[in-house]
């Protein structure tokens, strides 16, 4: 048992729509139990539920990406592993309109399931006016039962004073057997109504329903012109497709959005740990195995002696010039120029020591909506719902047309009907029936049994008639409600205030135009002061009647 009937949530929702006509309190309880217990109404009440929870979903990022990378056989200077965190955004506005367009959706399933309540309670309505119809027609018949009874004793009273032959009674028992196999009939019938109304309202069935209480006829309903303006206006059946055309326009615009290029931004880091720790120290040599594979430089050849017949300057220059080639070609030929072991020792210690750390990287990534042909589609596709949606609101707003004015004649002819019956044709039957007694129980002679009984017949068929065109008034009136989506008297209400919001604009316009004509013609009015008369009382102009169309 739902602790808060879905009735009373839409009647919050929707107070107008909510109100529907009930004649009676036992009426309007089989309404509320149908709301809360109906299983359409609980399975269109989940799924107004589940398209709620959409809305979040719709307006969320995507989940992040998080990757990690562990090299198994990592080269000498390589770190170890690596890891990388992204998230995806799309373009501009995609996210905004895609929860409009999962809200507008979950909007159009409450109108689907305000829809459906509606029809709901229209069927309700009508199991119950079939049913409240059987049990006038057991009464009538039980009635009619009573008046064959004692058109029979006035039979048999006469048969025994031979006034009246024997066909009179046999007459009358004929039709006490077909007025008999009536009422069983209709009982019979009871047990089906009342498992279709046990249906309607949800409830298992069980016994039979007790006979519904006597109901009042509703109010006629307005004109035309208001009951379909009001339809316009407060069915669900027209708001659904009003929301299925606002999807398909959000639609067309996140599909044109599908033309610019979604955003990848993601965050790596980099692990240099085993730099520092790598198998082979680095760039240098190490200074064990530079010691094995180092060679002695190549021999040099000495500078040669200066010429003996060289002055003593000469010799001078040439033993600088000798003992400057020497140096050079020593020098190239060496181990990194001048660099000895222990200079290399050193450097390869210090590069032993040096700390690297750890690397961080920032990625930016975009799709190339490159694919123009398939993203032409979408937006074509996107418009060609639009279009079918359209379509749609029109076909419902065509077939609801028809249906409210199918609705209107039916109640107008009903209602013609039961106006006939009721103050025209049963109580001149009656009084032709009450005749043809009377005479036929004076024991007049020339009194005809067969115009008493045809009478009674009339009597009887009349009485039925006039059930059945109640019925058939209050049948109509459930199916113009669902019509307008609600009450008329709401329909009526709100015309009446348009009327006095009209007539109100009317008048403010007309009054400024009506007082600016004195002024206007000011200078051709005679002075009231110099024909003796003060403007007090001076006469006000009188505004013409306005007349409201």
């Amino acid at each position: 048992m739902i602790a808060v009937s879905l009735f009373l949530i839409l009647a919050a929702a929707e107070p107008e729509a909510a109100q529907f006509y009930a004649p009676n309190e036992e009426l309007r309880a089989y309404l509320l139990e149908a709301g809360e217990n109906h299983p359409e109404l609980r399975a269109l009440h989940e799924e107004w539920l589940a398209a709620l929870e959409r809305i979040p979903q719709a307006k969320s990022l995507d989940d992040p990406m998080f990757g990690f990378t562990y090299i198994l056989q990592a080269p000498a200077g390589w770190g170890r592993y690596s890891a990388m965190l992204s998230q995806m955004f799309p373009w501009f506005g995609t996210l905004r309109k895609r929860g409009e367009k999962a809200a507008v959706e979950a909007d159009a399933a409450l109108a689907r399931f305000c829809t459906a309540r509606n029809m709901v309670f229209g069927e309700v309505k009508k199991a119950y006016f079939d049913y409240a119809y059987l049990a006038e027609s057991v009464r009538v018949v039980e009635a009619q039962v009573e008046v064959l009874k004692f058109t029979e004793d006035i039979v048999r009273s006469r048969y025994s004073l031979g006034i009246s032959p024997q066909e009179d009674l046999l007459r009358v028992q004929i039709e006490q057997t077909k007025l008999q196999d009536r009422y069983d009939e209709y009982n019979q019938y009871r047990p089906a109504l009342s498992a279709r109304l046990c249906a309607m309202i949800g409830r298992e069935p069980g016994e039979d329903l007790p006979w519904p209480q006597a109901a009042d006829l509703p109010a006629p309903p307005p004109p035309a012109p208001i009951i379909l303006a009001r339809m316009r206006v407060a069915n669900p059946t027209l708001n659904e497709a009003d929301l299925k055309i606002e999807s398909s326009e959000i639609e067309i615009e996140l599909a044109r959005k599908k033309r610019f290029p979604d955003a990848k931004l993601g965050i790596e880091y980099m692990d240099m740990t085993d730099v520092r720790n790598m198998s082979r120290p680095g760039p240098f040599l190490d200074a064990v195995e530079a010691s094995r594979e180092l060679s002695m430089p190549a021999r040099v050849a000495l500078p040669s002696l200066p010429d003996p017949n060289a002055t003593p300057v000469e010799r001078i220059v040439g033993a600088v010039d000798g003992v400057r080639t020497f140096r050079t070609e020593a020098f190239e030929r060496s181990i990194g120029g001048t660099m000895n072991l222990n200079d290399l020792v050193m450097l390869e210690n210090a590069f032993d020591n040096i700390k690297m750390k750890d690397q961080v990287g920032v990625t930016l990534e975009f799709n190339l909506p490159i694919y123009r042909k398939r993203i032409k589609a979408a937006i074509e596709e996107a418009r060609h719902m639009h279009a079918a949606s359209q379509h749609d609101k029109q076909k419902r707003t065509q077939m609801l047309n028809a249906e409210a004015k199918m609705a209107l004649f039916a109640y107008q002819d009903g209602a013609r009907r039961l106006k006939l019956y009721e103050e025209s044709l049963i109580p001149q039957a009656e009084k032709t029936y009450e005749a043809v007694q009377v005479t036929y129980s004076s024991g007049d002679i020339n009194a005809d049994f067969l115009d008493l009984l045809m009478s009674a017949q009339t009597l009887l068929d009349f009485d039925l008639e006039k059930a059945r065109a109640a019925r058939d008034v209050q049948i109509a009136a459930a199916d113009l409600e669902v019509v307008m989506g609600g009450p008329w008297e709401a329909a009526v209400a709100d015309a009446e205030a348009d009327s006095i919001a009209t007539t109100h604009e009317s008048t403010t316009d007309t009054k400024p135009a009506d007082e600016e004509k004195p002024a206007a013609s000011a200078d051709t009015q005679p002075d009231n002061k110099s024909a003796g008369v003060s403007s007090e009382d001076s006469p006000e102009p009188v505004a013409e009647p306005e007349t409201t169309k």
